[in-house]
């Protein structure tokens, strides 16, 4: 949801930072890319 972009993360030791839309985008790439799985997070055909 577009709140998870809005709002500042309210408490912890990142309190007041801000996800943006790119690095989410980002770091779900990543995230995919470690995982062995397609860009849009699939399994790849060779596992």
């Amino acid at each position: 949801p577009q709140r998870f972009f809005d709002s500042p993360i309210p408490s912890g030791p990142n309190r007041g930072a801000v996800l943006t839309r790119e690095r989410f985008l980002e770091l779900r790439q990543m995230y995919y890319h470690e995982r062995g799985w397609t860009d849009d997070g699939r399994l790849a055909d060779n596992c």
